[in-house]
């Protein structure tokens, strides 16, 4: 779709505080976290 800036929202708090974290993450939902962090690194700004 050519989209180079996106916000990704959540209800999760837990969600959120790990997709900002710098430190690796090894919770139970981390797989989920890898992808999104992969997937933020192509676009040119995304917010969480």
């Amino acid at each position: 779709m050519g989209f180079t800036k996106i916000i990704l929202e959540s209800d999760s708090r837990t969600v959120i505080k790990n997709l900002q974290a710098t430190k690796e993450d090894y919770s139970e939902i981390r797989l989920i976290i890898w992808d999104e962090k992969a997937l933020a690194r192509i676009f040119f700004f995304m917010l969480f």
